[in-house]
Formats: C-alpha cells, structure tokens, sequence
C-alpha cells in the first residue's frame, strides 16, 4: 500500500502565500525559514531543484521538535517544508495551509508500506499489514 505524500510548504492560514495555490522556490526564499533538524527523507534526493533550494536557505529557526516548529508556523514566523501528513488536524482546522511546490519531481514522493513477496508472514503480522494499510488508505482519505 502505498498514499501520496509530496514535501511541499506549510505555513499559517493567514501568510500572504496561503492564498496561492502552488509556490515557487523563488516566492518561498522571500520568507523565513523554518527548519527540521536532520535530513530529509532519502526520497527527497530525487528532486535536485528542491535540493538546491534547501541549501541556500538561512533558517531563522531549527529545531528537532514538531511541536515547536508548528508553533512557531501557527505564529507566523516563516514556512516550512514537510509533507502535509504530520499537520492534518491542523490544516483541516484551517490554523494551517499546505501548499506544494511548483517542482514536478518532488511532487512525486509517496509514502509506502512495502514486504517481501517471498516473506511468510505470520497471521499476527498479517493482520497489522491489513490495518496499517486501511490506515494508510484513511489518510490519504484525510489528506
């Protein structure tokens, strides 16, 4: 099972780009940046625009904690860059706004849940693949 989830821009619901539909990297270097310390997923190595955008970005605040950096967006004090699954009650409260990027192959990025077709799995794991995978689907429901 596999749902799309693309890294684009979260910011509050009142930023002058939450009116826009897609952004450009060049719109977003106009604005503070507000940064997850550590890397990146692997797969967002597939976009080298993205890549190179996140490089010449000086980030008013790093942090390794979620809470914080939410905080920090709900008060405005820049936009970060995630996918939009780690902000859903929010966005859906309208405290926030997710918006992707006007790049095409990080559009692309999906998040899965993948076996071994060779592996035999117990009838415990099957049943934990059968609700992480309705899970997956109730996200993406969400999103």
């Amino acid at each position: 099972a596999s749902i799309s989830a693309p890294i684009g821009v979260i910011m509050s619901a009142g930023h002058p780009l939450a009116r826009k539909r897609r952004l450009e990297f060049d719109e977003c270097r106009r604005f503070p940046a507000l940064v997850q310390e550590g890397p990146l997923p692997r797969a967002a190595d597939i976009d080298a625009d993205f890549n190179a955008f996140r490089e010449t970005l000086s980030p008013k605040l790093v942090s390794n904690s979620i809470s914080l950096l939410k905080h920090a967006i709900h008060h405005n004090m820049g936009l970060s860059y995630f996918t939009k699954l780690g902000f859903l009650r929010e966005i859906a409260d309208g405290e926030l706004v997710w918006r992707p990027l006007a790049s095409r192959a990080i559009n692309t990025l999906r998040l899965g849940l993948m076996i071994p077709t060779e592996r035999h799995l117990s009838i415990v794991a099957t049943h934990l693949v059968d609700l992480l995978t309705r899970r997956l689907r109730d996200v993406e429901r969400a999103a």
